[in-house]
């Protein structure tokens, strides 16, 4: 089914490639850089920062020159749509687990079966990577991408807090959470029980899979008429029409928020723990996490980042031989401790770093209770307008029933059924 979002993507390549053909004569060589030039790779915002740093150790290792250029988040997906109409690209690139289905429809990734497996680069074995992670970057028969970092959440909560509404290992289940939620903001003006995000609509969808729902591709816009995904509305409706959350002009930022207490539960990653130690030390033994509280399941979407190779770049080999190196368990354990990210290889776990911190076998656990995002290209163009319909019941101008249709006639026009 050809829908109408990828004929204007083609439409855009067309134009683009037009442009191009006519500032050129030269159209006899389609690969993507210089074959003799450093290998050019494209990491986004402060990750391509530090990236660049553990790229200088690849560098001395191998020989092989390195140029990566950090691109700032706002811009980076119109760069890369640039990249695939003009097939100018980089030959390594970072993407977000989201973007992965998208540009995978327009052929953007060089398959990496041939690497995956191949003894050359030892560290590219699917069963060294978590099962899951390694399942989403496998899309029409191909390995789109290296699972580089993956990301769960946690559930952070003021222990204190919580121990004086009756909850002081956090609540256990959804039931448990909306009391303890109701009680904490019964405590006065501007108190709140938890933070959530209006517009955030990967948790959105990750709290509808706790509700027991699950995306089938062949149901199209009906899987948002099923019951399961109706109860993930009804949740988020108590929690802002009783004021157990604020609304996006009422509430802090987490931070905030958990300092003082106003905001006592907000649901993040594991990157928050370092931030809490690092900004509010005052708050120790104060606070904790814990995995998400279970209402179907106790299950959460597994996202992260992944490295590709540009479907074009001539430097195949040496960008293989880049991605084997960031696949090691050492070097893995390396970038954690520059980032506070999460290993996507399972031996980098065993480290001590990673082994020996309580908090980290929180989120470690909840890698075991992970479903994947709907691997559609139209999953984010369906988050966007998801948000938009959340927004109006965090602000009561909308009831569930509403926000159901609302949503279902977006997504049937998304999705062309």
């Amino acid at each position: 089914m050809f829908k109408k979002k990828w004929m204007l993507f083609a439409l855009f390549i067309g134009s683009v490639l037009m442009v191009l053909s006519a500032c050129s004569s030269n159209d006899s060589d389609t690969s993507s850089g210089d074959s003799d030039g450093p290998l050019k790779v494209w990491g986004m915002g402060g990750e391509g920062e530090k990236l660049a740093v553990i790229a200088e150790d690849f560098e001395e290792e191998t020989g092989i020159e390195v140029d990566v250029q950090s691109l700032p988040w706002d811009n980076a997906k119109n760069k890369l749509l640039t990249a695939v109409a003009s097939g100018d690209g980089p030959d390594v690139l970072q993407e977000p687990a989201g973007w992965i289905p998208e540009f995978a429809e327009s052929n953007t990734y060089m398959d990496l079966s041939e690497f995956f497996g191949n003894e050359d680069y030892p560290n590219l074995q699917e069963e060294n990577f978590n099962e899951s992670a390694m399942e989403s970057v496998k899309i029409d028969d191909k390995i789109q991408a290296m699972p580089w970092f993956v990301a769960v959440n946690g559930l952070y909560y003021r222990s204190d807090l919580l121990d004086e509404v009756g909850y002081p290992n956090g609540p256990e289940t959804q039931e448990d959470l909306i009391d303890a939620a109701k009680q904490l903001s019964e405590r006065g003006d501007d108190q709140f029980g938890m933070g959530i995000p209006e517009k955030d609509f990967n948790m959105m969808f990750a709290a509808a899979a706790r509700q027991g729902w699950t995306f089938e591709e062949s149901d199209g816009a009906e899987n948002f008429k099923k019951p399961e995904f109706k109860a993930m509305f009804e949740l988020y409706q108590e929690m802002f029409e009783n004021g157990y959350a604020p609304v996006q002009d009422q509430g802090k930022e987490p931070m905030v928020g958990l300092q003082d207490g106003s905001l006592p539960m907000f649901i993040s990653g594991p990157y928050m723990v370092d931030l809490i130690n690092e900004q509010v030390p005052e708050l120790e033994g104060q606070w904790n996490v814990k995995v998400l509280p279970v209402a179907e399941n106790g299950d959460t979407y597994i996202g992260g980042t992944q490295l590709a190779i540009f479907h074009n770049s001539n430097k195949a080999d040496k960008a293989a031989q880049f991605l084997d190196y960031m696949a090691r368990p050492e070097t893995q354990v390396q970038w954690f401790e520059a980032s506070y990210s999460l290993p996507a290889v399972n031996e980098a776990w065993e480290d001590p770093a990673l082994a020996d911190d309580e908090m980290l076998s929180v989120f470690e656990e909840q890698m075991e209770k992970t479903q994947l995002a709907p691997s559609i290209p139209e999953y984010e163009q369906l988050g966007a307008e998801l948000g938009n319909t959340m927004e109006k019941i965090a602000r009561g101008a909308i009831d569930v029933d509403g926000a159901v249709e609302e949503f279902y006639q977006e997504a049937a026009s998304i999705l062309e059924d």
